[in-house]
């Protein structure tokens, strides 16, 4: 039967309707009322789930909690949700292949030139790559993975012969597995996005590290929709401060307010007194958290400028439902006039040795491995961060605060007198096209697999 399905999966893949046979298979296993191992094996058997290799194994597993996970939990909260998304999703796949056509002509129009200086061939034979991974991996390569400022073809460095043979072991969908089983492990009351759960908005996360005593930025002021609360007075602090949305990615909608001539300067030319700037928050309508602005460890500073930099620090559940570090910390680096780290705006990210917290060159956004600071010119590759037996601890430590959630990823500063906790991501970001090693070949994945199995009783 297993094998069966594989067959036809792969003949329907090969006429075109990739995503269709990809996507309708797992809606209806969930629409069906089967037994959970048979679920998983139909799942299987459209994942291709027969390879020998570890590492191969623990892809399509992933893969498949990829795919599932979400629609899974969804259904657990209406059948008419999940049979509406089911039915929305699978028709507008149908259209895929023309939409990846658009998609696929503008990856290339942007980074063939890039990607050639390393070794790519012609931009035709990059679109017959690109192609041809959707077709073998659309849920790694295709439609799913449009929605990455840089497709994964180029992330991963697809181009090189080498990486293309490893494709299988890649995919795009750490976020989307990782939120997924914090979702199932920790069961909000609703599925929706305004749930500070859902995301861990600023302020959840800062009243549990609070109430955990594990160091992170106090919030100032509480404001928008028509509110401004000052929590730690009735005025605002006379210092420089940090705005930011209480729900946000990417750093975006981050303001950084610099206090001189008994006023707030913002990086962007604006003059606002105390009075206007809580009005101005007021009236904003979403969220939004101030915080005190900190400032780097001077050799963090030395390195990448004022604008504060974090290390991002991912942790795990093990078997026995202890949070341990996984080996992919990077330390992000700002660049420019960014008055984030993020990644997505520009920053750097530069892998650290788990073992002893050493710095590596960092992979640009021009596929050029870097040593040294674009702005400040120092260099960075060989040096050690401060304090950073002192960070992996401080992150399993936060990590208890946020039980039983299975992987969280933390930033962490490093300040003069020792690291304090800024954010926790329930759907972080790993650094597989930074080290360009495919993440499911860590050992730590098999701990989230373990998780996954369990809370989804699969």
């Amino acid at each position: 039967m297993a094998r069966a399905l594989s067959h036809a999966a792969e003949l329907t893949r090969s006429l075109g309707w990739y995503y269709a046979a990809f996507w309708l298979p797992l809606f209806a296993t969930e629409l069906v009322p089967l037994p959970a191992t048979w679920r998983l094996r139909v799942r299987r058997a459209f994942h291709r789930i027969s390879a020998d290799s570890t590492d191969e194994r623990r892809a399509r597993e992933l893969k498949i909690w990829y795919t599932c996970g979400m629609p899974r939990y969804v259904g657990e909260r209406s059948l008419i949700l999940r049979y509406l998304a089911g039915v929305a999703v699978s028709t507008a796949l149908f259209f895929a292949p023309a939409i990846e056509m658009v998609r696929v002509g503008r990856a290339i129009r942007r980074y063939s030139g890039q990607a050639s200086a390393h070794g790519a061939e012609s931009w035709g034979a990059q679109f017959a790559q690109m192609l041809a991974l959707d077709l073998r991996e659309p849920e790694t390569f295709g439609l799913l993975s449009a929605f990455h400022e840089m497709p994964m073809y180029y992330g991963d460095w697809m181009f090189v012969a080498e990486h293309r043979r490893r494709s299988h072991l890649y995919y795009s969908g750490f976020p989307g597995v990782a939120l997924a089983a914090n979702l199932l492990a920790l069961k909000p009351e609703r599925l929706d996005l305004r749930d500070p759960m859902f995301f861990f908005s600023k302020i959840y996360v800062e009243q549990k590290l609070r109430r955990a005593a594990v160091p992170t930025p106090r919030l100032l002021v509480v404001a928008g929709r028509g509110e401004a609360t000052c929590v730690s007075g009735d005025d605002l602090p006379k210092s420089d401060l940090f705005e930011k949305p209480n729900i946000g990615k990417g750093g975006l909608g981050a303001v950084r307010w610099t206090y001189r001539d008994s006023a707030y300067h913002s990086d962007r030319g604006e003059r606002q007194t105390g009075a206007q700037l809580l009005e101005r928050w007021r009236r904003t309508r979403y969220r939004v958290v101030i915080q005190q602005r900190l400032a780097n460890h001077p050799e963090i500073e030395a390195i990448g400028g004022p604008t504060l930099q974090t290390l991002r620090i991912h942790t795990v559940l093990d078997e026995n439902g202890e949070p341990v570090p996984m080996p992919d910390a990077f330390l992000k680096l700002a660049t420019g006039k960014q008055v984030v780290d993020n990644v997505h705006a520009g920053a750097l990210a530069a892998p650290i040795d788990p073992g002893n917290g050493r710095l590596a060159a960092a992979l640009t956004h021009d596929f050029d491995l870097t040593d040294r600071h674009p702005d400040t010119g120092a260099v960075f590759a060989g040096r050690v961060v401060p304090y950073w037996q002192e960070a992996v601890d401080l992150a399993v430590r936060a990590h208890r605060a946020f039980l039983p959630a299975v992987l969280i990823g933390f930033d962490i500063a490093v300040l003069a007198d020792g690291p304090i906790v800024i954010e926790a991501n329930s759907s972080p970001v790993t650094s597989d096209h930074l080290t360009r090693v495919p993440m499911s070949t860590i050992r730590e994945m098999d701990l989230l697999l373990h998780h996954l199995e369990k809370l989804g009783g699969a």
